[in-house]
């Protein structure tokens, strides 16, 4: 279903979730003069570095900044659009997110992460969107809301009709109150998109040339005037606020690759922007247009972590050539304190599926999202696929969950891939499946669980993707061992026989109608046979 065809209406959604392109739509800079906003203005963006070491130089419309070898960088922006000039945002939804990851696809960098940053294998490599609805609101009234944000959140993410499909029905419920969409990228597609200088622009490669969200986010760091970061996640976050205005806020995560030339942070024009970077256990931050640099410590909740060992976990596929194969997931930890335990997250593609009842006959603490349906093929599935989450599993355990394939059309164009040097893999398609998350999740004081109030500090909270719509939080990740085995074999029609196939099983049915239909007459009794003519 396409919305919002009229120029004007594209543009305004452009506006929406392009905070950059926002800057020059000037009718919706001007908020209203009796709505109080924040001191200076009402768009503001912090640039963090974070590295070993970092030397920042103020000028007078910039920063000038030397590191030695690659540092991270953080960038986030935060603006309000009057919500009376975009689409109308559905009146039961609290917020609309989405978050563009590679982390998953890339080699392990060689700058450090801090402890607050996302670990590696905590979300997958691909585009995560997803909405929640407002508290307080139940049944019937739930399920309109969630019907209506499918329809906003299909319009967002609209690409070419030629290119891309996603429907509303493309989202899936996670627990009550939220939807969830997930596509993954191709890790192979995304080193060649960034080439030899290995820097990636994330929305570039990610977004079609014509979708709303092609100009998301423009951190600017150049060096020698070209732009130096290669972008490693986006998070995008919208809601409404009580004054009516729609609030955008963009994260990005990026690494400074190491040059001799120092870089150069630039601000927007009409932000409110500051720079702030580690030197030992202190934070420097310099507001713009200051040449001295303010010192303060950081949050303890920010380098708090779960003290686990190393672990690991192995996840193989029994009886990977049948249609009813299993996930055997192994983990393997060292020491575990008491306190702890694992939540594991998997996904599957809409070519298979989750049984309700196989689950609970396992008797695990599990639960699952997404549609199951026997009967459709996988190519009639709207959605994109399924979840389980299985909460208080034990250290150095084995869980076995079902699963199940859906039924694939004949591939009329093209031939499938075999699997293990095999010659010939006509007759089969061959699936790899995401491996699970797995969560090391520990009870930690109060203190180290509280929010991070303090805006500076806030634009260093990584908030992984689906983790907050399945409630589930987020702790230390077990790393998935490179013995795991994750292939699943579909059987398929033979690609050039399938027109041959269909007129045999045509013929099939005309000949055991004809048989079924002679036996029937010949049991019959002679005085109850049709009355032949006589010769």
């Amino acid at each position: 279903m396409r919305l919002y065809r009229s120029h004007t209406q594209i543009t305004r959604l452009a506006v929406l979730i392009s905070p950059i392109a926002a800057l020059s739509y000037s009718n919706m800079r001007q908020p209203p003069a009796d709505i109080a906003l924040s001191s200076g203005g009402f768009e503001h963006e912090t640039h963090w570095l974070l590295s070993d070491t970092i030397a920042v130089t103020p000028d007078a419309n910039h920063w000038t900044v030397s590191a030695q070898g690659a540092a991270w960088h953080v960038w986030g922006f935060t603006t309000l659009l009057d919500s009376l000039d975009l689409p109308q945002w559905p009146s039961e939804m609290a917020t609309a997110r989405i978050v563009l990851s590679t982390e998953m696809c890339r080699e392990k960098p060689s700058v450090p992460r801090m402890p607050f940053m996302l670990q590696r294998g905590i979300e997958h490599c691909g585009m995560h969107a997803s909405a929640t609805a407002v508290r307080g609101v139940y049944d019937e009234q739930l399920e309109a809301a969630k019907a209506e944000m499918r329809q906003w959140m299909a319009a967002l993410m609209e690409w070419p009709e030629e290119k891309a499909e996603l429907g509303p029905d493309a989202f899936i419920d996670v627990h009550s109150n939220s939807i969830y969409y997930f596509a993954p990228f191709d890790s192979k597609a995304l080193a060649a998109f960034a080439g030899k200088q290995k820097r990636l622009n994330l929305a570039r490669y990610a977004l079609d040339p014509e979708s709303h969200l092609r100009t998301l986010v423009d951190p600017r760091v150049s060096r020698l005037g070209r732009t130096w970061l290669d972008q490693h996640r986006i998070d995008i976050t919208l809601h409404r606020t009580s004054h009516g205005f729609v609030q955008i806020d963009v994260q990005v995560l990026s690494m400074l690759p190491p040059s001799e030339d120092p870089a150069v942070v630039s601000k927007h024009e009409n932000s409110t922007a500051r720079i702030a970077w580690m030197q030992g256990p202190s934070v420097h931050v310099l507001e713009h247009g200051q040449k001295k640099a303010k010192v303060m410590d950081m949050p303890r909740q920010l380098s708090t972590v779960d003290d686990i060992s190393d672990g690991y976990v192995v996840e193989k596929i029994r009886e990977f050539r049948s249609f009813h194969p299993a996930l055997r997931i192994e983990s393997h930890v060292e020491s575990m304190p008491p306190n702890c335990n694992l939540t594991l997250v998997q996904t599957l593609p809409r070519t298979y599926f989750f049984d309700p009842y196989q689950i609970y006959d396992t008797k695990l603490d599990a639960r699952m999202f997404g549609p199951v349906e026997l009967e459709k093929p996988a190519e009639a599935m709207p959605n994109w696929g399924s979840i389980l989450t299985v909460s208080r599993v034990s250290a150095n355990t084995q869980v076995e969950v079902p699963i199940h394939a859906r039924y694939r059309l004949a591939p009329f164009n093209g031939r499938t891939v075999g699997y293990d040097g095999e010659p010939d893999g006509e007759s089969h398609t061959d699936v790899t499946l995401l491996p699970a998350i797995s969560l090391v999740v520990c009870q930690r004081d109060v203190e180290a669980e509280a929010p991070v109030k303090d805006k500076l500090f806030g634009r260093l909270v990584f908030r992984p993707a689906l983790l907050p719509e399945l409630l589930a939080r987020a702790g230390s990740v077990l790393e998935i061992a490179p013995e795991s085995d994750l292939v699943v074999r579909m059987p398929i029609a033979h690609a050039d026989k399938v027109s041959m196939i269909q007129a045999l099983t045509l013929a099939a049915l005309f000949a055991g109608t004809f048989v079924i239909f002679r036996t029937i007459r010949a049991k019959m009794p002679a005085s109850e046979q049709p009355h032949q003519k006589s010769q």
